[in-house]
């Protein structure tokens, strides 16, 4: 016979699942635990009271509630054995129970490490397909980056060939201008040289020689008054110097140098008659003022050295 603690048990671990069958199999123990424990003391307290009686010398038979409570005991005995005899023929069945409540418990332990496993395949897929996206998303767009950043390394490159025949050309413009202000420079020295100079203006007589400026001497030799045209020659000191004049023209310039680099000198014939001219000579304001030193050379006594332009 079925104990009702038993079947509480049984119940409760197929209907509800509340316990485990390790749970279920510590709590049996423990009941046939308390059940020896129990017949344990009921015999102990049978055999001390018996003993108790014989120490005394009583007699059972002159108490007589006594034999009527050891019979009682003895029915508990015999109802608690019976029911450990049913327990025990039970136990068979139990353990059919328990082995198959742990094997629904370990199908569902199964099936669930299964679906958590499916469920974990598919996170890690998706995952994955996403990861994948985004890498060919960041390829493109790091493709789409070094396109410009090529586009823009042959812009700079383009930009600094521009940059150095800019700089080339510019040094080759600066260059030719600091030629022009040179040449402007000498060419505003030479005009300063020509407007700083001083006129002198002389009258004279054929064959005669007169000292204009300082260190300029002049001689007439020949005249024509028909063609308005002079010879002679120019004595230049220190230069110790004779320039010739041949067929200058009225109004003609005679354009010469000295060698201390004063500048242009100009002799100008202004007008011509049958016994001498008359005219002015520019020479340089430093110059104006020298007193020469040494007589100018008789007529054809010496040779010019260089002739000026007219």
């Amino acid at each position: 016979m079925r104990s009702e603690r038993v079947d509480s048990l049984l119940k409760t671990g197929e209907s509800g699942n509340t316990f485990e069958p390790e749970q279920l199999r510590r709590r049996l123990a423990a009941l046939w635990v308390a059940v020896v424990a129990l017949a344990v003391v009921l015999s102990g307290v049978t055999a001390y009271g018996y003993l108790t009686l014989q120490k005394h010398n009583l007699q059972l038979s002159q108490l007589p509630g006594v034999q009527e409570t050891l019979a009682l005991a003895g029915q508990r005995l015999e109802a608690v054995e019976g029911k450990l005899q049913a327990w025990a023929a039970d136990w068979d069945t139990l353990q059919a129970r328990m082995t198959g409540l742990e094997r629904r418990v370990a199908y569902n332990r199964e099936l669930a490490r299964s679906e958590a496993q499916k469920q974990a395949a598919a996170v890690e897929e998706r995952l994955r397909a996403e990861a994948g996206e985004l890498a060919n998303a960041m390829d493109a767009r790091l493709t789409l980056l070094e396109s410009g950043a090529e586009a823009e390394r042959a812009r700079l490159a383009q930009l600094q060939e521009d940059v150095a025949a800019a700089r080339t050309e510019s040094r080759r413009e600066l260059a030719s201008v600091r030629e022009d202000l040179a040449r402007g420079d000498q060419r505003v020295e030479e005009l300063a040289r020509v407007i700083d100079r001083e006129r002198v203006d002389f009258e004279m007589d054929k064959n005669s020689t007169r000292e204009l400026a300082g260190g300029v001497s002049l001689r007439i030799t020949s005249t024509n008054v028909a063609q308005q045209k002079v010879k002679g020659w120019m004595w230049l000191l220190p230069d110790r110097k004779t320039l010739w004049v041949r067929e200058l023209g009225i109004q003609q310039a005679y354009v010469f140098y000295r060698r201390d680099g004063s500048g242009p000198s100009e002799l100008v014939i202004t007008s011509v008659q049958d016994g001498g001219v008359s005219g002015y000579l520019l020479v340089p304001r430093a110059v104006a003022g020298e007193v020469s030193s040494g007589a100018p050379p008789q007529s054809g006594a010496a040779q010019p050295a260089a002739d000026g332009a007219h």
